[in-house]
């Protein structure tokens, strides 16, 4: 806490040092794109390592301003679920086995598993998905890129990617704000920002928050609240500017120590048995929704997350610029879990694991006016974890006499990336273009486990293993505009992800590793903008096939890795964007999926069926159907004063999924749609007041769902967060 205490003065002091204007937008190539435009939809995006105006990228692509998030209160990241149909983001349980997913593709990132979808920040790559799950601060904007990037991006981008990209200092003035936050369940949060120059040449920009929420579930067993929120965070920048090169240094660092994350009982089977007695009697009343745990135990994560982002960007010519971007990053977890969720002390969790990773990237890009762009580079990664994890059994029949009942168990992973990478684009025409771009990826991975046991549940190996993968991808698209605001384009990309062990606590040394997964991307899209840029419509449809697809089974005891030989994702994704009438604006993404086993004979089975199951035909879990993001922003003048008010409507969707590969019926969540609500008025001196109410018909629904252990025919989960609401202050200077 006195982490917490010390972030709350630094954000306090930001705030009594700021005699500030609102936040300008990033200069350079972005800054003149961005004058350019004419749309309040048109973003400059750099999916491409260029700068671009979002409609002119032939790639699915969600990008969402920092504006926008401001204005549908999204301060973290699970929350872009609600602006980004077909995304798919929770770390129920804890942030290390965190999921991502996009277009029905969604791999939860076990400790010896890379994820399908990657996480980069200011171009970083996050080699482990639950570093993202944190607060936002100092967003300039998030880049969605669906699909596979392999080609500019590398490392884990087989089925797409997030970028987010902050602020850059603002070399004209000092801006910034200041702002409070209270609401229900005890919720306050303090939030800062100061930027501005140094001198002609040098800028900074600081920013911090701290975030507290009291508990979302009641725990009657022990008498309190637990799931609560404590975070805090502070971002530190430097920027230079000469008449050839540029420089940005970045500092953040990031902590968590909440108690969380509680599952709870979610259905039970006539006949639910824990350990041959009835499991009924055990359950609270009104489950899952009443949000009352019978748990014995207090669950906590605490987490320290940061690194230092240094970019260089020198132009050694009219035509060509280079750029370094180096990386590095540190992630500290500590947590404690029970999976049991119920009153009885069956089996309780501890662990910790550190993790480090360093990353360095060169790359060229052309900056000539000509019809020919290229950009090439090469790009190295390292990263090491180290973890050590505790499983307690307490039921003294599942252990030896004079025995703990403890699993003990210790890895280490050391994880070594090389790539190079290219791209080329073609004016054929004025309005004919063709691109071209490859990568060759190069992975070395070593692994030790070793596993000390102390029950008949688990057993005892000391087990080493070391792999290699090597990938050529690539990616040739061609882009034909029929007017400068009417764009047709289609794209073929292969996709990788390599191997992995299983670092869980499988019984047998055989499935110690998986195989690496590839996938073969088609897609086309249309990308237009009416009357005169009041009315954008966006059109994609799309098939990826998918090899090796590295998934998960349970066998009800265990979570284990293997590899679906072969599925299939096809869909479409539209945009739908307005301006109708002065200060009003109408967004709509809607995303339709469906994606299904064409090969996998050998899939896990619902509880209670023994051996293997065919799910050849059968859709993936956690893969809506349909999901959709619908928002109304209006603001005007009220009467003829300077005030002016101004209002926000969402609304998201997410049809039925399964949470679990065997598509148990009891592990099904029905589809359910979330409303979201923001109120305010803002004075001339940038004074902000806003009412907020997200999930506004406090719609009930389960996030996530599993298997409990040593509970026949009984299920947790992870509730849906209730009704929030609360009041929000701002102060721009």
């Amino acid at each position: 806490m006195r982490k917490s205490f010390a972030v709350t003065c630094a954000v306090c002091a930001i705030a009594a040092a700021m005699p500030v204007h609102a936040q300008q937008p990033a200069d350079g190539a972005a800054e003149q794109a961005a004058e350019d435009s004419a749309s309040p939809y048109d973003i400059v995006v750099t999916a491409q390592r260029r700068a671009e105006n979002v409609q002119d990228v032939p790639i699915s692509i969600v990008a969402l301003s920092g504006e926008k998030l401001d204005a549908a209160g999204i301060t973290d990241f699970s929350r872009l679920t609600t602006q980004v149909p077909g995304m798919i983001a929770d770390s129920n349980s804890d942030p290390k086995g965190a999921r991502l997913g996009l277009r029905g593709v969604t791999s939860s990132q076990e400790d010896g598993k890379q994820s399908s979808v990657g996480v980069f920040v200011d171009g970083i790559f996050m080699s482990r998905v639950g570093m993202a799950f944190a607060e936002f601060q100092d967003i300039e904007r998030v880049e969605v890129l669906r699909g596979p990037q392999g080609t500019l991006f590398g490392m884990n981008t087989a089925a797409g990617l997030v970028h987010i990209v902050t602020a850059r200092p603002n070399f004209n003035e000092t801006t910034g704000f200041v702002e409070g936050v209270v609401g229900n369940k005890g919720r306050w949060d303090i939030r800062g920002l100061i930027t501005g120059p140094i001198s002609e040449n040098w800028a900074y920009s600081l920013s911090g928050f701290t975030t507290h929420r009291d508990g979302l579930i009641y725990n009657d067993t022990l008498d309190r609240k637990v799931n609560d929120r404590d975070r805090s965070g502070v971002r530190a920048k430097l920027a230079y500017k000469g008449e050839t090169v540029d420089f940005l240094l970045i500092a953040d660092y990031q902590n968590e120590e909440s108690n969380c994350c509680t599952s709870i009982p979610w259905r039970m089977k006539p006949g639910a048995s824990l350990l041959g007695n009835p499991a009924a009697p055990l359950l609270p009343a009104g489950y899952p929704y009443s949000r009352i745990s019978v748990s014995p135990f207090v669950p906590y994560t605490k987490s320290e997350t940061g690194g230092i982002t240094a970019e260089l960007n020198w132009q050694l010519s009219d035509a060509l610029t280079l750029t370094s971007l180096t990386g590095w990053r540190d992630w500290n977890l500590d947590t404690r879990l029970d999976p049991g969720a119920l009153p009885i002390k069956l089996v309780e969790t501890v662990g910790s694991q550190r993790h480090r990773q360093f990353s360095q990237e060169i790359r060229l890009t052309s900056d000539g006016g000509g019809p020919l762009k290229w950009v090439a580079g090469l790009f190295f990664f390292d990263r090491t974890t180290r973890s050590i994890s505790e499983l307690h059994y307490k039921v003294p029949s599942l252990y030896p006499a004079g025995a703990s009942g403890i699993t003990n168990t210790r890895f280490r992973i050391r994880d070594t990336s090389y790539a190079g990478f290219g791209q080329v684009t073609y004016d054929v025409t004025d309005k004919f273009t063709l691109a071209i771009g490859g990568r060759y990826s190069f992975e070395d991975q070593k692994a030790t486990q070793v596993q000390v046991t102390q029950n008949f549940v688990d057993p005892a190996y000391n087990r080493a293993a070391d792999r290699t993968d090597g990938q050529f991808t690539f990616t040739g698209n061609a882009s034909y505009h029929f007017t400068p605001d009417v764009m047709a384009y289609a794209t073929v990309a292969r996709g990788f992800k390599p191997g992995g062990f299983d670092l869980g606590r499988p019984a047998t040394y055989t499935n110690f590793e998986f195989e690496a997964e590839t996938n073969l991307n088609t897609e086309i899209g249309l990308r237009t903008q009416l009357l005169d840029k009041k009315l954008t419509l966006n059109l994609t449809a799309f098939s990826t096939t998918y090899k090796n697809f590295q998934t998960l089974a349970f066998d009800g005891l265990r979570f284990l890795s293997l590899n679906a030989p072969e599925f299939v994702t096809r869909g479409v994704e539209l945009e739908l964007n307005a301006f109708p009438a002065r200060g009003l604006a109408w967004t709509n993404q809607v995303s339709y999926v469906d994606a299904h086993y064409t090969d996998f004979v050998n899939g896990a089975c619902p509880q209670g069926i023994a051996g293997s199951c065919d799910l050849t035909g059968r859709r993936l879990h956690q893969a809506p159907r349909l999901t959709l993001s619908s928002s109304l922003n209006y603001e005007s003048n009220i009467g003829q004063s300077d005030w002016k008010g101004f209002g926000y409507l969402g609304y998201s969707y997410r049809s039925g999924t399964y949470s679990n590969q065997a598509l148990d019926p009891y592990l099904y969540q029905k589809g359910y749609g979330l409303v979201d609500l923001r109120l305010g008025v803002e004075a001339p001196g940038q004074i902000r007041v806003e009412a907020w109410v997200n999930n506004l018909f406090d719609k009930d629904y389960m996030s996530f769902g599993f298997n409990s252990p040593l509970l026949s025919g009984g299920y947790g989960g992870f509730v849906g967060d209730e009704r929030m609401y609360g009041l929000r202050l701002r102060k721009s200077f």
